[in-house]
């Protein structure tokens, strides 16, 4: 079984779909998932032209720094449930952050993980961008989320929607094990016209 790592932004629905693809391929036997965290708001933070906007990406730092400390206190199984269950809150039932704190607390609950990691702050911000650049130390700073991992060999992206199902989702998979294992293989992009779906 493939082994593969997806860095996601819980705030990202494209990383949203890609993880829900990547879950199917699982779930049908042909790939292990690991979930890793990428921060949209330190990547974005050259875009910061004023205090204002500091302020207003402020709470985007929540759920990857909760993330963070899910990862170094409880591991990867519990970084899976808990991105399930907010990726639910947020995407699923749109969400957004102007609910955030309340959509935290919730999805600590449901992922049976302690709510007091809800106050997690900077603390964690030294291993969070740890993660973020094995990611991003991959593929180059001029991409976004999500980043997936297979077979040693990084790329941004797929985005893709909605997130393939049953024979769709191994054929995408099958393609990209094919791309990943083509040396010198950089890009495939085109222009998309469609928001994000969620089956």
């Amino acid at each position: 079984m493939n082994s593969i790592e997806i860095w996601v932004d819980p705030l990202c629905p494209w990383a949203w779909v890609a993880s829900q693809w990547l879950l199917e391929v699982e779930r049908l036997g042909e790939a292990e998932v690991q979930f890793r965290i990428l921060c949209k708001a330190h990547l974005n933070r050259e875009r910061a032209a004023s205090s204002d906007f500091e302020e207003l990406r402020g709470d985007e730092w929540k759920p990857v720094r909760i993330l963070t400390a899910i990862r170094i206190q409880y591991g990867q199984e519990s970084v899976r449930r808990f991105y399930l269950e907010l990726g639910k809150r947020i995407h699923l039932e749109s969400r957004g952050l102007n609910e955030i704190d309340d959509v935290i607390r919730e999805a600590l609950a449901a992922a049976k993980l302690p709510t007091e990691l809800a106050d997690t702050g900077a603390e964690v911000d030294v291993e969070l961008l740890q993660e973020h650049f094995a990611g991003l130390d991959q593929v180059g700073t001029d991409v976004g989320t999500p980043i997936i991992c297979v077979g040693g060999v990084a790329f941004f992206g797929p985005v893709v929607t909605p997130a393939p199902m049953g024979e769709a989702a191994l054929k995408l998979w099958q393609g990209l094990l094919l791309v990943a294992s083509t040396p010198g293989f950089y890009e495939l992009k085109r222009s998309h016209d469609e928001d994000p779906k969620f089956n």
